[in-house]
């Protein structure tokens, strides 16, 4: 494997068996069969890479991050020789962010009655996405629909635009920004 076991989900690992060698010189290896060992039934049998590239996910309903992949090595000769690596793959949950921009007004400062164009930066694909804007407007949309969108505000003040974030398989996540009206 390389170049690493341990990695952030999304996490590709390389196999690489083009080095592997039986201590039969009359025997030659025919096919490779690979049990990535993540539960997902993707098992390619009697395949003849040597090399091949797997994504590993961390699985969020069961809060597992370990996985034991397998390879089963056929021979000319009819043999099967299994091999499993020492490590265990290892994927790290990943981390959600977010963060809050407010594109028309950089510096935080509006005047009454400007649209404040803002956007949210964030990984992933949310399932939801609900906003508060501080002005008792509020906004909810599926997917990315309002990861860009505006608002006025009517009367001056200081005002919190909240924005909470919610994925399928990732906890959710919360953020805020403020923004003083003139």
């Amino acid at each position: 494997m390389r170049p690493d076991t341990i990695g952030t989900d999304p996490f590709t690992v390389t196999f690489d068996a083009s080095t592997t060698v039986i201590n039969d010189s009359t025997d030659e290896i025919v096919y490779f069969t690979r049990d990535f060992g993540d539960g997902t039934g993707n098992i390619k049998k009697n395949v003849s890479q040597s090399i091949m590239t797997h994504v590993y996910r961390y699985d969020n309903a069961n809060e597992n991050g370990e996985y034991t992949p397998v390879l089963t090595i056929k021979t000319k000769k009819g043999r099967e020789i299994t091999i499993s690596p020492e490590n265990k793959i290892i994927v790290k949950k990943a981390t959600a962010t977010l963060k809050i921009h407010l594109d028309s007004h950089p510096a935080q400062l509006a005047m009454v009655g400007d649209r404040v164009n803002m956007s949210l930066e964030l990984n992933g694909v949310p399932t939801t996405i609900q906003r508060d804007f501080g002005n008792g407007k509020t906004l909810e949309c599926q997917g990315r629909q309002c990861v860009s969108t505006t608002t006025t505000y009517d009367q001056p003040g200081d005002y919190i635009i909240r924005a909470k974030v919610i994925y399928e398989n990732q906890p959710l996540v919360e953020g805020n920004i403020s923004i003083k009206v003139q």
